[in-house]
């Protein structure tokens, strides 16, 4: 298994999210690590229960979504593949907006990731490269139908993560880059199938030899499971809203 390694620059105090209780206990991000490709996989069981890892019979994180209204996290993500364990991550999406809040483990305060644009929507964010400094990476998802996203095999449309500020730390070429000349650290893209693979990941150009620091890979792979949480839900209201229109008519 070629296995991403990751790492922070210090550690950072105990953090619990605020708001309701939610009752999730947060875990250390010491050595936490993510392969450089995985999917993430539906548990075959629960519908809010799925499974992220290079295989599906290897599963290494266990995934949650929660829906609105219950006071939980919309999406949560797992320390190990059990769901009472700590928490690495979880993702509230705000009401109204697209917006959402990013809760990483062992980190203060929650981040904050904004949305913009209509037709092709843009997310965002930036990440302290210390905790509770002001020095701070920007990020930013953006939709893409490049290289990177069809090699992943899933639809050949998806998203790509360019680094908007900050630099590698490494010292390999950064690789693929957006047509504004910015690095592409990480693209993911939904199954063609949502069963039971949901969406492939990936690492690319420097992220790939490990120049992402633990808070900021974290941050990647959360960010991205808020979209696709964020995507399955508008799918499954339009099909919805379809499937009501298309039954007005009746019969006589």
């Amino acid at each position: 298994m070629k296995t991403l390694m990751l790492y922070d620059d210090d550690p950072a105090p105990a953090y619990t999210p605020p708001g309701p209780d939610i009752k999730l206990t947060m875990a250390p991000m010491d050595a936490q690590q993510f392969p450089r490709q995985f999917s993430l996989y539906s548990s075959g069981g629960l519908s809010s229960l799925y499974m992220l890892g290079e295989q599906q019979d290897r599963p290494l994180y266990a995934v949650t979504t929660n829906s609105g209204g219950t006071g939980k996290p919309d999406v949560v993500l797992h320390s190990g593949t059990a769901i009472t364990g700590p928490v690495l991550a979880s993702a509230h999406l705000t009401s109204f907006s697209s917006d959402m809040t990013i809760a990483l483990a062992w980190v203060s305060p929650e981040e904050q990731v904004i949305s913009h644009g209509w037709k092709s929507r843009v997310y965002g964010y930036s990440v302290g490269r210390v905790n509770g400094s002001d020095r701070r990476d920007a990020f930013e998802w953006r939709h893409s139908q490049g290289d990177e996203v069809k090699e992943l095999g899933g639809r050949p449309s998806g998203w790509k993560l360019v680094r908007l500020s900050g630099s590698s730390n490494k010292t390999e070429a950064y690789g693929p880059t957006s047509s504004d000349g910015k690095e592409i650290v990480a693209v993911f893209a939904e199954a063609m199938t949502p069963m039971p693979t949901a969406f492939h990941f990936s690492f690319v150009g420097s992220a790939a030899a490990g120049s992402l620091r633990e808070r900021e890979a974290l941050m990647a792979v959360m960010t991205a499971l808020g979209i696709w949480e964020r995507e399955k839900r508008r799918r499954k209201r339009t099909t919805s809203a379809n499937d009501s229109g298309s039954g007005d008519g009746g019969s006589a």
